[in-house]
């Protein structure tokens, strides 16, 4: 019973603020127009799965994981020979050289792990970055957009039960995104000690 009465408020709410929208073009202004359109809705999960920033962001980000992880396992195979040369060998060493070394091989390993671990940590940190310097603009354009028509709010599509076709900015979003960050430039910067290994 109580979620039907949410339903049927937001569908009350809806049907009180609905009339108040009117469409909006990429080159509309509110010039022309009788009425503004109050709500504006856009696509937040379409916008940051098409725009090319986003997908710029993330195919580096894979491509740059790939190439630690396929360094950190060609260097893990290589201490992996070693450790079964040291195997064979294992007769004509005494005890303590025979275990020293293979201390020192696992110790090795050790240490590639905590450095591949560093560079992702890295390569995230950056991606973050470079989210937070798209998302900054991404802002400013909404804020664009809602002053051109005139709107008070935009929410997020998920957050609408229903509104009019031109209430709905994802598209226009997108490709002024496009416009302003056609690709982003991921640099690449790992500074750690053992970047040589990796």
């Amino acid at each position: 019973m109580g979620r039907l009465l949410a339903v049927g408020f937001a569908v009350t709410f809806l049907g009180l603020i609905l009339p108040r929208f009117s469409a909006f073009s990429e080159e509309g202004s509110g010039e022309g127009n009788d009425q503004n359109i109050d709500i504006l809705v856009i696509n937040i999960a379409e916008v940051q799965s098409k725009a090319s920033a986003y997908l710029s962001i993330q195919a580096e980000t894979e491509r740059t994981r790939d190439l630690i992880n396929a360094a950190y396992q060609e260097r893990l195979a290589r201490l992996q020979g070693r450790r079964n040369e040291l195997l064979d060998q294992e007769g004509s060493l005494t005890s303590e050289e025979f275990q020293d070394q293979i201390t020192a091989l696992e110790d090795r390993a050790i240490d590639l792990e905590n450095s591949r671990r560093r560079n992702l940590g890295i390569i995230e940190a950056q991606r973050q970055d470079l989210l937070g310097i798209v998302g900054v603009q991404l802002t400013s354009i909404y804020e664009r957009i809602l002053e051109e028509s005139q709107a008070s709010f935009l929410f997020n599509q998920q957050s609408v039960l229903v509104a009019p076709p031109g209430a709905y900015i994802t598209d226009l979003a997108i490709e002024r995104l496009n416009e302003l960050l056609p690709a982003i430039n991921f640099d690449i910067n790992i500074t750690d000690s053992d970047n040589s290994e990796l």
